[in-house]
């Protein structure tokens, strides 16, 4: 019988157990269905009734084919599977499997047997886990005559040495990964070597973009990967690492990169890491790197590198090194912040470029390197000095200065302490050489012993709030607005944002951004606070911002509103250390507060008389709901986040930090992230040029570039590769007028006015007027920075596309800003607007009801055309585009006063502007345009256009794309085929005459234009159509004359003999005329019937 698929002897096949007899064997079914037989001895190399007992019926396991018996049975062997003990040979290799792990090392299973890996024969750091398999070599196998088994020890280092024979040092290898370990913070990767080898290979040997898929574990198993291999003989240990090949590569093509480059020569980088001294740089297109100190980023003194470039910006540098060193710089990319004529000047004058007319300051002694400073520096003065309180600041960059005290002077101060001194400017050459005219020094001995005044302005602001009631008003004030102005997560960043930008010195200001253990915290390089910014963020409403129009904001509750969320708000700049707490235990004590901030601590009858006056605040006190804990500082000396890698311990000019719950600050950092996905939040920001968001290790960084004229500005981001650039052309309309005529001439039923306020101070206001002008009440909601403005600025936006052309913006995109987005959803337009709209109270859109919006949505209607029109060129064929194509409509009464403003300005532009382009490339008014619809202008030319419609109107230039003119807001003259046919009928003459001087392909082109249209097909008949030796007829002619006859194929042969007979024949054939294939003109052929020559008509062509 033949048994199909019968295994052969030497097959190794998988059996499953079918019947144990411990004297005889197993019994086991083969997986052809065939019995077969594991005979005891054949079952192990030893102990093999124990061996077989550990095993039960429907066991499956492996076996070897080693016997064919004559009936045709087969013997099987497990043991022949597994090493023999006995005649194990010390060198031969086997994958084992860990049984048990000791201190003195790891015992294996090796089939039956029991192994043990010396510790001295494990890789150091190496670590294993119970069930692990591992290669290893047999190194000893010594025979126990006592216990009757073989003791096996194996290694796994021999392994090394086998395959360190097989390789040579800084030989590029082939390996694969494994698998990925995480131990605490540290990341590794298991790494199989040579089929037998594995290794644990820790991150920082992997290079990019090998390490960051190892530390995101998205490496592939069995992926494969390249390391330089190395081989240490005393401790018989193989190190792989991919950093020696990447730099071997970089070397090589540095060395290439060197033999290309000549001293001048300018290439682009894209940079790697900064820090404080120097930029890592990659030069583009290749994989060289370099590092360039920070005196070498600009022509100008640098005190951090990272103020000058981030990471993933693409700078262009020169190369300057020599030899085989690659230097370069970026000097001579960047303008020179200085004008030479700063270097020249006097003291005095110097010092009024910083707003300054004393050279008197109070400042704090610091020891710098043996050397004294002086820091913080403060004017003194009177208290009620105009000049008392400002800062000793380099208005270029915004970097508060320091001074050095001249060492002849030391035994006048003691570091630490406050002094006060007269500066004098550092001599010019060392100025220069510094890179800043802006150096100062002490080498006056008119020295005074000082306070800290900073300390003593945070002391008197904690006291300044002393009566109850007023202090409920406010509280209940800043609670409200505070949840008012700010429901939007990102709106409070958008204030912070706003505050940085106020705070800009002349060169900007740059902003970093971090959410760190329970803290939002922002930090800038604009001005630090001085004693009047420190006063306003202390009041209620008080606003350095108040009547400054070169600032964004204006309302001093904005400022504090962003605390709302909080729990405490800590604020370093310059020599301000202070917080406001709203767990400050001295909130939750009616008595100890109002006792401290009435000074009567120590006078127990003014205690008295107080808490009687006050009784019914004090019995209702419900703790801080009823302090304005916003306006309250607390003096901090020593506050730093723990953690190291905050951005608020870097002794930034401005560091903010708001203490929040887990919950809140998350929506907060969503919120953000959610902002820096689009970057154009930073457009009209007058003077912030770098947004960075530290997340982790990793920052994101949103740079804006402006060009020399500023009109154009490019928004670059280091987090988004596809775009990673995104750019816009700026046009501003400045120094808009601001006046009761304007106003009237606007249709905006306002005027200005004055008052005194309680302080004393003029301040302007508006009023409602009627159409009489009598005054109906007064505009609120105004601020007097734009109540005192004699004129107002508005921008535009225009996004533009990779080959630099306009863009206009979808349709939904909100386009609305006051110096940041605003969530305006009622009006939009194909590009971004900027102007002083005054928001609602949540700073989410404009209000609609205030007369001063709607004076600048009827500028904004009568600048839009003027923009567009900026645009007008052949160069940009869908300038157009930009036009609004309706004018607005009111979804609401709410909203009517806006939308009428913004369309009557919008008319008024229309009608009066120069827009669009003709075809003479002239810029012209609508009234001057005429639109051709009829497709006569492209069929004829222009001016045979012109002149057969009879217009001093130009048609608009044809490569402008002009689609939108025929929207009838535009009130362009629109010539339809009807309007077209009136014309030409009503003057025959002109057509006719026209017809007959033409050039042959325009006639032939008209000819194809008329009978496009049914209408124009009935003055065929008037119009000259076929030319008779100098004579054109038109086919009535040729109809109604006898002897008129169309030269056609059929009738060329007897040409002659019909001019004999006295027939008039025409030039050409009517074969090669455009139209005829017309069965009007063919109608027209059948003049020889009625004149009843039948030979003529034979010749002529059938009718169709």
């Amino acid at each position: 019988m033949i048994i199909p698929n019968k295994p052969k002897v030497g097959d190794i096949i998988r059996v499953k157990i079918t019947g144990i007899v411990e004297t005889i064997g197993a019994f086991a079914k083969m997986p052809n269905g065939q019995d077969g037989l594991i005979r005891l001895n054949d079952f192990a190399w030893f102990n093999q009734t124990y061996i077989l007992k550990s095993y039960s019926i429907g066991d499956e396991l492996d076996v070897k084919v080693i016997k064919e018996l004559p009936d045709g049975k087969l013997n099987l062997s497990r043991k022949k599977l597994l090493p023999d003990p006995r005649r194990l040979g010390i060198g031969v290799i086997f994958n084992c499997i860990i049984k048990r792990i000791e201190p003195y090392g790891l015992f294996v299973v090796l089939g039956d047997s029991t192994a043990l890996i010396p510790k001295n024969e494990i890789p150091s750091g190496a670590i294993y886990s119970e069930g692990d398999i591992v290669t290893s070599v047999v190194i000893d196998n010594t025979f126990d005559t006592e216990k009757h088994y073989n003791k096996i020890s194996m290694s796994i280092l021999a392994l090394h040495d086998y395959v360190a024979k097989k390789h040579k040092d800084h030989e590029i290898v082939k390996c694969v990964f494994k698998k990925r370990l995480q131990e605490n913070e540290k990341v590794s990767a298991i790494i199989g070597f040579d089929t037998f080898v594995k290794l644990k290979i820790p991150a920082y040997k992997f290079v990019e973009p090998y390490r960051r898929k190892l530390i995101a574990d998205e490496l592939l198993e069995e992926e494969e990967l390249e390391f330089d291999f190395s081989y240490n003989a005393n401790k018989r240990s193989i190190n792989l690492d991919m950093r020696p090949i990447e730099r071997g590569r970089k070397a090589q093509e540095t060395e290439r990169l060197l033999s290309q480059l000549h001293k001048g020569d300018i290439v682009e980088a894209e940079v790697l890491s900064v820090n404080d001294k120097n930029a890592k740089v990659k030069i583009t297109n290749t994989n060289v790197e370099s590092f360039i100190s920070r005196d070498e980023l600009s022509p100008n003194k640098v005190v951090r590198a990272s103020d000058e470039v981030f990471v993933g910006e693409h700078i262009d540098i020169t190369y300057i090194g020599e030899g085989d060193k690659l230097y370069f710089t970026r000097r001579s990319f960047v303008k020179d912040k200085y004008e030479d004529s700063l270097y020249d000047l006097s003291q005095k004058n110097l010092l009024a470029t910083m707003g300054l007319t004393t050279n008197k300051f109070v400042g704090k002694i610091i020891e710098i390197k043996s050397d004294y400073f002086i820091t913080n520096l403060m004017t003194a003065g009177q208290v009620d000095d105009e000049q008392n309180g400002k800062l000793l600041i380099d208005p270029i960059n915004g970097k508060n200065l320091i001074a050095i005290i001249d060492r002849k002077l030391r035994n006048f101060f003691v570091v630490g302490e406050y002094y006060e001194v007269e500066l004098e400017m550092a001599r010019k050459e060392y100025r220069r050489n510094s890179g800043t005219p802006y150096m100062f020094c002490v080498v006056s001995n008119n020295i005074k012993e000082s306070h800290d005044p900073y300390k003593e302005s945070v002391s008197v602001a904690s006291k300044q709030h002393m009566s109850p009631n007023t202090n409920t008003s406010i509280a209940n004030l800043l609670e409200e607005v505070g949840k008012n102005l700010y429901s939007s997560k990102k709106r409070m960043f958008f204030e912070l944002l706003q505050n940085a930008d106020d705070a800009a010195s002349e060169n900007g200001v740059k902003v970093k951004l971090q959410m760190i253990d329970n803290y939002f915290v922002l930090t800038h390089d604009g001005y630090a606070f001085n004693k009047h910014d420190f006063e306003s963020i202390t009041s209620a409403a008080k606003s350095t911002k108040r009547a400054n129009e070169k600032k964004t904001g204006y309302k001093g509750i904005g400022f504090k509103s962003v605390f709302t969320n909080s729990q405490s708000v800590i604020i370093y700049s310059g020599g301000y250390k202070f917080s406001f707490d709203k767990t400050y235990p001295l909130y939750k004590d009616f008595d100890r507060f109002y006792f401290r901030a009435n000074k009567i601590e120590n006078d127990p009858d003014r205690q008295k008389e107080f808490l009687h006056d006050f009784s019914k605040y004090r019995r209702e006190f419900n703790g801080v709901k009823d302090i304005p804990w916003q306006l309250l500082p607390i003096w901090i000396d020593d506050f730093s986040i723990e953690d190291n890698k905050s951005i608020f311990n870097s002794k930034e000019n401005v560091s903010i930090a708001l203490k929040m719950d887990k919950e809140t600050l998350s929506d907060y950092s969503n919120a953000i992230e959610e902002v820096f996905k689009e970057p154009r939040f930073m457009l009209f920001l007058r003077k912030t040029n770098r947004v960075q968001l530290m997340r982790d290790d990793n920052c994101w960084t949103i740079q804006k570039n402006k060009s020399e004229d500023g009109r154009i500005i490019s928004l670059v981001n280091s987090f988004d590769p596809i775009n990673r650039i995104e750019n816009y052309t700026i046009q501003t309309f400045d120094r808009l007028g601001v006046s009761d005529d304007i106003f009237s001439s606007a249709g905006i039923l306002i005027k200005r006015e004055a008052r005194h306020n309680n302080r004393g101070e003029v301040e302007n206001y508006y009023v409602r007027i009627d159409d009489s002008g009598s005054v109906l009440g007064e505009v609120t909601g105004i601020p007097d920075r734009i109540a005192s403005t004699k004129d107002t600025t508005i921008s535009f936006a225009i996004k533009l596309d990779a080959d630099g052309h306009i863009s206009p913006l979808e349709k939904e995109t909100l386009s609305l800003y006051a110096y940041l987005p605003m969530n305006e959803h009622r009006f939009k337009f194909p590009f971004y607007v900027n102007a002083d709209f005054i928001p609602k109270s949540d700073r989410e859109g404009v209000q609609s009801d205030n007369p001063w919006n709607h004076f600048i949505f009827y500028t904004i209607g009568k600048s839009i055309v003027k923009m567009v029109a900026s645009f007008a060129s052949e160069n940009e064929p869908e300038y157009l585009k930009l036009l609004p194509t309706e004018y607005l409509k009111s979804s609401s009464q709410d909203t009517a006063a806006l939308v009428d403003s913004f369309n009557r300005g919008y008319k008024e532009a229309l009608m009066q502007e120069q827009y669009i382009i003709n075809d003479k490339n002239e810029l012209v008014n609508s009234k001057d345009v005429i639109f051709d619809a009829s497709g006569l202008s492209n069929a004829i030319g222009a001016d045979a256009f012109y002149k057969l419609i009879g217009t001093t109107k130009r048609l608009p230039n044809p490569k402008i794309n002009t689609n939108c003119l025929s929207k009838t807001l535009f009130e362009v003259e629109k010539c339809s085929e009807d309007t077209i046919f009136n014309i030409l009928s009503t003057n025959i003459s002109i057509l006719s005459e026209w017809i007959q001087n033409c050039s042959d392909t325009q006639r032939n082109d008209f000819y194809n234009w008329m009978v496009s249209d049914e209408k124009s097909k009935s003055l065929l008949s008037y119009i000259p159509m076929f030319i008779f030796g100098e004579h054109w007829k038109t086919m009535n002619q040729i109809s109604t004359n006898g002897k008129c006859l169309i030269l056609t194929e059929k009738i060329a042969p007897i040409k002659d003999v019909l001019a004999k007979l006295g027939f008039s024949i025409s030039n050409d054939y009517f074969e090669n005329h455009p139209l005829h294939s017309i069965k009007q003109i063919r109608k027209s052929l059948d003049i020889a019937k009625e004149l009843g020559q039948e030979n003529v008509m034979k010749k002529l062509p059938n009718e169709e």
